[in-house]
């Protein structure tokens, strides 16, 4: 779902759980709030963002950038092939 977001130039607001840091960079392409936030957390920082029109664009640039950097199908198999060489 990340991935996707970025892929559509989305910035992503979710908890900040295990994991998910790989995926969505705090100010980076978006905001992981802790697991305590509720709705009106999450609507506060929409709105923050929203009103922010050089932040938003920021977060949208800057969400298709990881997307082509590191959240596609070619650097993920890169990365396995990486892997499977160093093995052998």
């Amino acid at each position: 779902m990340f991935c996707e977001a970025c892929a559509y130039s989305l910035p992503s607001l979710t908890y900040d759980t295990g994991g998910i840091s790989n995926y969505v960079v705090n100010g980076e392409n978006g905001y992981r709030l802790p697991v305590s936030a509720d709705g009106t957390d999450f609507a506060k920082k929409i709105r923050d963002i929203i009103n922010n029109g050089d932040e938003l664009t920021r977060l949208k640039k800057n969400a298709r950038s990881k997307f082509e950097k590191d959240l596609n199908w070619e650097t993920a198999g890169r990365r396995i092939s990486e892997v499977i060489d160093s093995i052998g």
